[in-house]
């Protein structure tokens, strides 16, 4: 295989390994500009050029997982065509012992310990930098990878492992990158600032990043900010199963994935969100998975102007500080031994059924003017803090009346409220049902529009009042009231409401009513 050579516009051409080798030699910057580049660029062939160089040996240092050749000059390469491979790590036949086994092959790998750019460049084929160091910064804005890009186990601004004082200097920009092919980051560490979005410094049209195949993130470490903006997925790729996989990644500072599509299934699966987190004017156009993820800093902002097209899981997801859902729009969710501190579900749509099994509510939760359109079940869920369903909106300003909509039935089923519990003005169309949940607080339904009401085996030891409330079927059956119990019908238009108090405990003179409402077998203390 012969080297690789650059073919400059001006029609005069380099040996591309002589003119790298040149720089090592001399420690200066290797720049490439304005060029293509002809055949396979591998750092064996490096290796085999410099290991029995008196000048250059030095550069290489053999441990037992492998052989690191170190790069101490600064590289630039721009508006760059590599018409065939780019292959920064290599492997060559032997025998050594490795770990007690023999080993047949032992590795190659790059060190970079300058900055390096690789600004407007196409790789038409693979380009493979798996197991490389980057030491400084690294930058491949408005990059198109055609091939397969590898970047598992890649460590990215290695230097700020020991010297975290120097966090601001360095940075990882892939803004405006295409990856027409499958791109692996599995195992990568960014240690700096790291960004996918659209392409900010340059003065052309921004571009964002695209990730045209699947993208797998697995394990991957971000301790500086990261900036996703990018397009996952052709919006032909619709009903895949191709998939971004982000699972068990660690995000340690400010992460944001604001305006961007994801066209293709994504899991962030068992990650770790420690800083800021925003998932803004964007939509997931197929399955998400946040399952067994923590969010660890408030997240008031994060989760605004969604749009979930199918399914969205939140199972075993926790949420360890606040988090408010904005103006979102749900097809399908599931939140199943999910954990809350506080949520605050604010202009929401739920466009099919929706569950909330074993859920704990560790602190307050707030439903404001928001739609519900399938049938609700909440089932085993605990909530602990206070309870506001409440007709208006904290973050929303529009010239309709704010209301909470339930369309269909809704379910609450073995559930515990410590705290008080507010549903004033929430309509509900379908069916109401409240199924052996015990209240442990005061319980406000005033003013609620019940189509059918139906409570079945609660318990309400503190006050519980149903003032005020319209509805059509009333049906209170094998209650227990301990404290006060109000009651009275609200104005209402139809003539066929019905009531059904059956088989009660309340408590003696604790129980007030209005209306003629008829009791039956109830038992007084």
């Amino acid at each position: 295989m012969g080297a690789p050579t650059i073919h400059y516009k001006d029609g005069t051409t380099e040996d591309f390994y002589d003119k790298f080798i040149e720089c090592l030699k001399e420690n200066k910057e290797f720049k490439l500009e304005n060029a293509t580049v002809e055949g396979v660029v591998s750092i064996a062939d490096i290796y085999d050029k410099i290991k029995d160089d008196e000048k250059l040996k030095d550069l290489i240092e053999e441990k037992e997982d492998g052989i690191y050749v170190k790069i101490n000059f600064i590289i630039t390469i721009k508006n760059i065509e590599f018409n065939d491979k780019f292959i920064m790590k290599g492997a060559f036949l032997t025998n050594y012992i490795y770990k007690n086994y023999v080993a047949l092959f032992k590795y190659i790998r790059i060190v970079f310990n300058g900055n390096v750019e690789f600004y407007n460049v196409l790789f038409k084929k693979e380009a493979n930098f798996k197991d490389a160091i980057f030491d400084g910064s690294v930058d491949f804005r408005s990059s198109e990878f055609n091939g397969e890009a590898d970047f598992e186990n890649t460590l990215f601004n290695k230097y700020l492992e020991s010297n975290s004082g120097y966090v601001g200097s360095y940075y990882t920009d892939f803004s405006g990158v295409v990856f027409k092919n499958s791109c692996n980051f599995n195992n990568a560490i960014f240690y700096g600032s790291t960004d996918f979005s659209c392409s900010t410094h340059i003065n052309d049209n921004l571009k964002q990043t695209k990730f045209q195949q699947e993208a797998s993130f697995s394990k991957v470490k971000f301790f500086g900010e990261v900036e996703f903006n990018a397009v996952f997925g052709k919006k032909e790729d619709g009903g895949t199963f191709k998939n971004v996989n982000f699972k068990d990644a660690e995000f340690h500072n400010k992460t944001s994935f604001n305006y961007s599509e994801f066209n293709i299934r994504v899991f962030f699966e068992e990650c770790n969100f420690n800083g800021e987190t925003y998932f803004q004017n964007m939509e997931f156009k197929s399955i998400v998975s946040f399952d067994k993820t923590h969010f660890n800093e408030h997240v008031e902002y994060g989760f605004t102007k969604l749009e979930f097209r199918e399914l969205a899981s939140f199972k075993e997801t926790e949420f360890n500080d606040g988090v408010n859902f904005t103006s979102i729009e749900f097809n399908d969710v599931i939140f199943e031994n999910t954990k809350f501190k506080n949520v605050v579900f604010d202009s929401v749509e739920f466009r099919k059924g929706t569950k909330f099994d074993n859920v704990k509510f560790q602190e307050g939760v707030g439903i404001f003017n928001s739609k519900f359109h399938g049938k609700m079940y909440f089932e085993h869920c605990k909530f602990k803090g206070i309870i506001i369903c409440e007709n208006k909106s904290l973050y929303i300003s529009n010239n309709e009346t704010p209301k909470n909509i339930f369309y269909e039935d809704v379910n609450f089923s073995t559930c515990t409220f410590e705290k008080e519990v507010y549903f004033i003005g929430s309509i509900f169309k379908g069916k109401a049902n409240f199924l052996d949940t015990t209240f442990n607080g005061y319980v406000d339904f005033k003013e609620v529009m019940f189509n059918e009401l139906n409570c079945y085996g609660l318990t309400f030891k503190s006050c519980a009042d149903f003032r005020d409330i319209y509805f059509v079927l009333l049906a209170v059956i094998d209650c227990v009231f301990e404290d006060l119990a109000l009651f009275r019908k609200g104005k209402f238009k139809s003539k066929k409401d019905k009531i059904e108090f059956i088989n009660n405990k309340i408590g003696f003179k604790k129980f007030q009513k209005n209306n003629n409402i008829s009791l039956k077998n109830q038992i007084n203390d």
